[in-house]
């Protein structure tokens, strides 16, 4: 599928162009129409309903929901303007309908239900939080800066269904439109908004000498918790200081089985002595993770795995790192600590695969 870039995509709402956005990373490719709220016309809104087939929808934040009056869970509630509309289902009541509901002083005595346009609440962190249409389609629009009320509508096929990716790319050409990614639009956030902050440093003796612990939160994620980074010689790190880092991920089981079970401890225990006795200076990331079950686990029912076994005499427990996202929370942590080059403290060949689009470039991959 031939996707423009999300530079070009915000170029094209800021013209007034409507845009296909499209899923096409996940299985069965699924794609819809978007357009910035402030610049629908009732053409645009025509275009949606004859091509697009499917239901046309406001995406929106909370606070605006609120500020309508409509509940959060807006699913199936459906909205008309109260007045300057007939049977409000034509493209021109449509439109009115969907400029009266995004104006910024748009009060819940501006609306009736059941209507003709479906609002959708969109997270506040939008794709990086829940990477689904209403959410990017959001996150498109306030980066345009056209405000924060999208209005998109599902593309299916003359049978019904949601149209393929073949379907999608010959749309798109017959109306002149571009096609972007909701997984390039997470990639594009990624990169260019901090997604971490800092809250805390405190100090942090150990038995490998003098660490500073720094304690950072996700900005939009909640339910994540906190990340932690140790660095050691220093607080943050200056432009041509090449310090050695690890890249840890949290799982508490198997961080205390390697310690009690190696002599030598968990990789943790190692990656602190390691740094400490480098005679530089040094970083330790300690991401949050939840890691995915053993194939033949004995928890399969468990909502929260405890797999620990026995392999050649020695103990083994999950592998902690999941999804690809978390070396991105990692990189932000490094960036923000001042880190630029750096040399990889690692127990196996990585590929960190667009680790310079954060700005960082790793000179070296030192195994344990």
């Amino acid at each position: 599928m031939k996707l423009v870039s999300i530079d070009k995509t915000l170029s094209d709402l800021q013209s007034g162009k409507m845009i296909v956005l499209t899923d096409h990373s996940a299985p069965g490719t699924r794609g819809c129409f978007v357009m910035a709220a402030t610049k629908s016309t009732a053409d645009k809104i025509n275009k949606m309903i004859f091509y697009g087939r499917g239901l046309i929808s406001m995406p929106m934040t909370r606070e605006h929901l609120h500020q309508l009056g409509l509940p959060v869970e807006t699913s199936g509630i459906s909205i008309d303007a109260r007045r300057g509309i007939s049977a409000g289902i034509s493209p021109d009541d449509r439109n009115h309908t969907v400029q009266v509901a995004s104006f910024a002083d748009a009060k819940p005595g501006d609306i009736v239900t059941p209507g003709h346009i479906y609002p959708v609440e969109a997270e506040d962190g939008g794709c990086l939080v829940r990477p689904l249409f209403a959410d990017a389609a959001k996150d498109l629009i306030r980066l345009a800066e056209l405000g924060e009320t999208a209005v998109i509508c599902d593309i299916l096929n003359e049978q019904g269904s949601f149209a393929d990716e073949a379907d999608l790319e010959k749309l798109a050409a017959e109306l002149e439109l571009n096609i972007c990614s909701i997984h390039d639009l997470v990639e594009y956030r990624f990169v260019r908004e901090p997604l971490v902050e800092r809250i805390n440093t405190v100090d942090m003796p150990t038995e490998y000498g003098n660490f500073r612990l720094h304690v950072y939160k996700a900005r939009f994620d909640h339910s994540r918790g906190i990340d932690l980074a140790l660095t050691f010689g220093c607080d943050t790190f200056s432009e041509d200081a090449v310090p050695l880092v690890r890249v840890h991920s949290e799982w508490s089981i198997a961080n205390i089985v390697n310690r009690l079970s190696f002599d030598e401890g968990s990789f943790l225990n190692r990656a602190m002595k390691a740094v400490s006795e480098s005679g530089g200076v040094g970083a330790i990331v300690f991401l949050r993770n939840t890691p995915e079950q053993h194939t033949n686990s004995l928890f399969h029912s468990e909502k929260k795995p405890t797999d620990i076994w026995l392999e050649q005499g020695r103990l083994k427990t999950l592998c902690p790192m999941g999804a690809k996202l978390s070396y991105g929370f990692g990189a932000q942590i490094l960036r923000d600590l001042g880190v630029c080059k750096m040399n990889i403290l690692t127990n196996k060949e990585t590929h960190f695969a667009g680790i310079d689009k954060y700005g960082l470039e790793i000179l070296e991959q030192i195994p344990f």
